[in-house]
């Protein structure tokens, strides 16, 4: 599993009257991490979704390794999405093993070779593979984010988008998640786009940062360089107000 390079090319995204995106260009390198960020109802959501196919662009294109981007359900796919909520976007009525099954059923492994690469999915994000037997309400959000991000994997995307993943979290959680993250993205060499709204979490993460307000791009950069000085002012005020995490540790674990 590696990754391709995403475009987002103009992009503009309308509801009714309202643009939520405005004419947004973003490309990230195939196996790089960029970081969309910016307050509520900046767009960066919005955006998200209309990459992995959630609302139609009203114009623009958005393209992976140079082609259209389709979430296919059942077989692989070129994009797949991680959401804030893993207790919303995982079925409460099916357990982790049928949860993680239904995204690697395209692979027809028979019944043994879907227990074994159910087990291997929950391995690959810290879990064991007795965890298969439960439904999510008996995990804790941590396990259920890595429950999320192996099902996200289980399709052999190209491209992860992570939308606010650890901002339901608590703060000890949130640096095991983003530990994950950047192990998972480094050691499957997958493109990542992580939206958030925490500038200390795109920082550990993300290679580099495209800063939204109102729809459209007030800045971006590589991370370090627009972290450190920062040119426009929305940016510097995102840089003072956002609480920062503490550095992960890298023995972090939930």
């Amino acid at each position: 599993m590696r990754g391709d390079d995403l475009l987002i090319d103009d992009v503009t995204v309308r509801y009714g009257g309202f643009t939520a995106v405005d004419g947004v260009t973003l490309h990230v390198p195939a196996g790089q991490a960029a970081g969309l960020v910016g307050e509520s109802g900046s767009g960066k959501s919005t955006l998200a979704r209309a990459v992995i196919g959630l609302v139609p662009a009203a114009s623009g294109r958005i393209l992976v390794g140079g082609g259209a981007t389709t979430v296919r359900r059942g077989g692989p796919s070129p994009v797949q999405p991680v959401f804030q909520n893993p207790y919303a976007s995982l079925n409460p009525r099916m357990t982790v093993g049928d949860s993680i099954g239904e995204a690697l059923r395209w692979r027809r492994p028979g019944r043994e070779g879907l227990r074994r690469l159910i087990g291997e999915a929950l391995d690959r994000v810290g879990l064991e593979p007795g965890h298969a037997r439960h439904l999510p309400r008996r995990l804790s959000g941590g396990q259920r984010q890595r429950v999320a991000i192996a099902r996200a994997l289980a399709a052999e995307p190209r491209v992860l988008v992570a939308d606010e993943i650890t901002s339901a979290l608590d703060v000890s959680v949130q640096a095991a998640v983003l530990n994950l993250v950047n192990e998972l993205r480094t050691g499957l060499g997958l493109t990542l786009l992580f939206i958030s709204h925490n500038l200390a979490a795109v920082r550990y993460v993300c290679d580099s940062v495209t800063v939204l307000h109102g729809g459209r791009v007030v800045e971006s950069g590589p991370t370090e360089e627009l972290t450190r000085s920062p040119s426009a002012p929305y940016t510097r005020a995102l840089l003072e107000a956002v609480p920062r995490l503490p550095a992960p540790d890298k023995e972090a674990t939930t």
